[in-house]
């Protein structure tokens, strides 16, 4: 089966390599609500998102009916397509608060909130709960609207109107590195569940800590280096721990079961 991610932005230029614009960087399989999807990152900035159960109903359709292999999933609708202006590398799934992070060469983390409550259940003074809300954004991803949170003004906006920020499409810009960012991760379990915390981490090796509701700055920097390695340091993944399924030590031997130390080249 061959998928040709559909493009936000076709036309949209390669950083790496202009010859090859929609590269893809990274791709994951996760939950975004009560969907799996399957998101992907290209060097021209683009990020394309599908819906795993239509991508499996295609291969057994196409099973059934003795179709050739591989076979052109132009079937396959994507429920998301979106544009982050430079090569896009980190991306992230909130599953119960439905964000996706994505991380590009802008120094700039991109969050997409998806409206979780629909105009007939607010009026009603009900809310659908977060398990009934699908994350599929439409028919026609291209044309999706998103209003877009991207300085402290219109952050104070939305503070103002918790808890029913969500009845819309949230694109929401975090600054604060300088340069390319690999990584974004959520705290995506259920301590969580509105997507509060966020961590990221750049190829200076700097960690930050974000409060997606609360600012759009980190609210915590560290800087990891190993000087004696003798080779220049890059972060490259981070991801917050769940309290529940991690246990602390005073010691560094007690957690590793070693001492560990820089490794020496």
């Amino acid at each position: 089966m061959i998928i040709r991610p559909v493009m936000k932005e076709p036309n949209a230029p390669g950083y790496i390599d202009r010859s090859r614009p929609h590269t893809i960087n990274h791709i994951i399989v996760d939950d975004l609500g009560v969907d799996e999807v399957l998101l992907l990152a290209t060097d021209s900035g683009n990020v394309t998102g599908y819906n795993v159960e239509a991508i499996f109903s295609a291969i057994n359709r196409s099973a059934k009916h003795g179709g050739n292999r591989p076979f052109d999933a132009h079937e396959v609708k994507s429920f998301f397509a979106e544009h982050v202006q430079l090569s896009a590398w980190g991306l992230a799934t909130h599953k119960f608060a439905r964000m996706i992070a994505v991380s590009s060469n802008t120094g700039v983390i991109t969050v997409f909130a998806f409206a979780l409550v629909d105009v007939v259940s607010e009026s009603d003074g009900t809310s659908l709960s977060s398990s009934k809300t699908s994350s599929v954004a439409g028919s026609d991803v291209l044309e999706n609207t998103w209003v877009s949170i991207d300085s402290a003004p219109s952050m104070e906006v939305l503070k103002k109107d918790m808890p029913h920020h969500r009845t819309r499409n949230l694109r929401l810009s975090y600054r604060g590195h300088f340069d390319n960012i690999p990584c974004v991760s959520f705290a995506n379990f259920e301590l969580d569940p509105n997507g509060l915390w966020m961590v990221s981490t750049d190829i200076l090796n700097r960690v930050f800590v974000w409060r997606v509701w609360d600012s759009l700055t980190p609210v915590n920097t560290s800087s990891y280096d190993c000087p004696r390695s003798g080779q220049e340091q890059r972060g490259w993944f981070v991801l917050p721990l769940n309290p529940r399924q991690v246990q602390q030590h005073r010691f560094k031997f007690d957690a590793c079961g070693c001492e560990p130390k820089p490794r020496m080249i």
